[in-house]
C-alpha cells in the first residue's frame, strides 16, 4: 500500500519519528519553500556513482538500495536506506561526484 505524499513538512505525520524532520517550525517552513517534492517509480536511479551532484534526497517513504561497482564490474549492495534518511549530502557539501548509486 502506497502512502499519500505530504506537501508540507510542517504537517507531516512522520515528523516526530524522523531525525531530519524534527527541526524547529521556522526551519521547516524555510525548507518547504525551497524543496522539490517528487515521487519516483520503483527501480528509478536517483543518482549514480561517479556522476556530478544534482541534489540531495530525503526519503519520505519507501526504500533505496545503495550500491557501488567493484573493481571487477560487479554491483555490490552496501545497504538499504529507509524513510527519513538523507542521501547525497556528503557529495553536495564537498562538491564531489557521488560515491555510490542510489
Amino acid at each position: 500500500m502506497e502512502s499519500m505524499i505530504q506537501s508540507s513538512c510542517l504537517t507531516c505525520d512522520f515528523r516526530p519519528d524522523r531525525l531530519f524532520c524534527d527541526m524547529p517550525a521556522e526551519s521547516l517552513k524555510s525548507f518547504d519553500e525551497i524543496k522539490s517534492l517528487t515521487a519516483y517509480p520503483r527501480s528509478t536511479v536517483l543518482f549514480a556513482e561517479g556522476r556530478p551532484v544534482r541534489g540531495i534526497y530525503i526519503l519520505c517513504d519507501g526504500r533505496a538500495k545503495l550500491s557501488i561497482c567493484s573493481d571487477t564490474g560487479k554491483r555490490l549492495t552496501l545497504r538499504i536506506a529507509g524513510p527519513g534518511e538523507v542521501l547525497g549530502l556528503g557529495a553536495a557539501l564537498s562538491n564531489t561526484p557521488y560515491e555510490i548509486t542510489a
